[in-house]
């Protein structure tokens, strides 16, 4: 679960270079990640931390699509999984 709270590391990756456990910089964890030879597609979900409310936002993920080389806005909080900017 992100911890929007506390400072946050900003920084931009090419969208194919995204992984499921990378937080986007609005705060959203990345959930799925799928790729075809144009576009890159990435589920999210907002965190909460209610156990109930956070099961129930994580099965209604929202989907966003981009080009594979774009920009993708991302973060790490204190508790993201997987720190885009050390990742190849």
């Amino acid at each position: 679960m992100t911890d929007t709270t506390q400072a946050a590391e900003f920084y931009k990756l090419p969208a194919h270079k995204l992984r499921a456990g990378m937080s986007t910089a609005d705060g959203q964890d990345i959930t799925d990640v799928w790729y075809t030879d144009e576009l890159v597609g990435y589920d999210t979900y907002t965190p909460a931390d209610d156990p109930d409310e956070d099961d129930y936002n994580r099965c209604m993920p929202d989907a966003r699509v981009t080009g594979r080389d774009e920009l993708v806005d991302l973060a790490v909080f204190s508790n993201t999984q997987v720190d885009g900017r050390v990742s190849s």
